[in-house]
């Protein structure tokens, strides 16, 4: 019984490490560094390595699997360029704006390769579709560029601070906390998912791709 429970178990642990470390971070944040989510905080760091990681696992199983690395390469690159923004308080030391030079840079270096081999975009990204528990990655990138978008609104934000007498601007921080806590949660499950997938195509390389 012990046995069949753990067995159950084990599929979620990556998911609940993902609530554990969010959680985590945005405690630290607010509780540690007695801030709500600022530039460079525990929550947006924790981003920058999710980001980077579930991009180099993208361009990591291009590498493995080249009958899918234009289209892999590519959803990497995505990632890796996100994680690049995530950080834009970092390159602006350099000069403001900065980040947009290794981010073009990344892009068309990925363009350029993905140009070479185009005849595999379709079918990284179909793979990535159609991988096992797919819905974990469009439901981490439907939380980054969609939820986490409409949360951030900052006009309900002014609305609800105007609705509850709050208006002395002090719900900018509970906006940006929301935002970024909401951003952390859907990096996470992207995460997960890449991880994942990249054990998956591990599993599998020799078996079913092409030359």
């Amino acid at each position: 019984m012990f046995k069949r429970i753990v067995k159950l178990a084990v599929p979620a642990l990556p998911l609940l490490g993902m609530v554990v470390i969010s959680l985590a971070a945005m405690i630290g944040d607010v509780m540690g560094l007695h801030q709500p989510c600022e530039e460079n905080g525990i929550v947006e760091w924790c981003q920058f390595v999710a980001l980077t990681v579930s991009g180099c696992a993208l361009i990591c199983a291009a590498c493995i699997r080249r009958d899918l690395t234009a289209g892999l390469l590519l959803a990497g690159v995505f990632f890796l360029d996100m994680a690049i923004r995530e950080q834009d308080a970092l390159f602006d030391q350099v000069v403001h704006g900065f980040w947009v030079v290794p981010v073009g840079v990344l892009t068309l270096s990925a363009l350029f390769v993905a140009f070479k081999r185009r005849d595999t975009i379709l079918a990284g990204l179909e793979a990535m579709v159609k991988a096992p528990d797919s819905a974990l990655l469009m439901l981490g990138v439907f939380t980054i560029l969609g939820f986490s978008r409409v949360i951030g609104y900052k006009k309900f934000w002014k609305t609800l601070a105007e609705g509850t007498g709050a208006a002395d601007g002090s719900w900018h921080s509970f906006k940006r906390f929301t935002e970024e806590s909401v951003e952390l949660f859907g990096y996470m499950m992207v995460l997960v998912w890449t991880v994942e997938f990249f054990c998956y195509l591990r599993r599998n390389a020799g078996t079913d791709h092409g030359a």
